[in-house]
């Protein structure tokens, strides 16, 4: 899941509605850093601790190599479906709504039968 840091907490409800489905899934966070204005890593890193409860792991891309390289608008959740093999097998745009959920969750579903 990537979103700009500022809007991390959207990944919430998309984590409660896929976890509860899918306990097998990992979820992977990334916030996205814009370089406008610009912030250094530990800045980051001191604002997310204030907010992220204790043992939810999020990596921190002040280099935005998430957004850029998949070519990503961060200003809402993206939800990234890996393969087994490490492949991007879907992805999605949007805050949780129960029809993206649906959505999302018919391809997890695809992925998991696969061998």
């Amino acid at each position: 899941m990537v979103v700009t840091a500022r809007r991390l907490r959207n990944l919430k409800g998309w984590e409660r509605d896929l976890r509860d489905r899918f306990d097998e899934v990992e979820f992977f966070r990334v916030a996205d850093v814009p370089d406008d204005p610009p912030v250094t890593y530990q800045d980051v890193a001191n604002k997310l601790a204030d907010r992220i409860p204790e043992g939810v792991s999020v990596l921190i891309d002040v280099d935005r190599r998430w957004a850029t390289e998949l070519d990503l608008d961060t200003g809402r959740p993206n939800i990234l479906l890996i393969d087994r093999e490490g492949n991007l097998a879907a992805r999605f745009r949007g805050r949780s709504d129960p029809a993206l959920v649906e959505e999302v969750s018919r391809k997890i579903e695809e992925l998991l039968q696969e061998p």
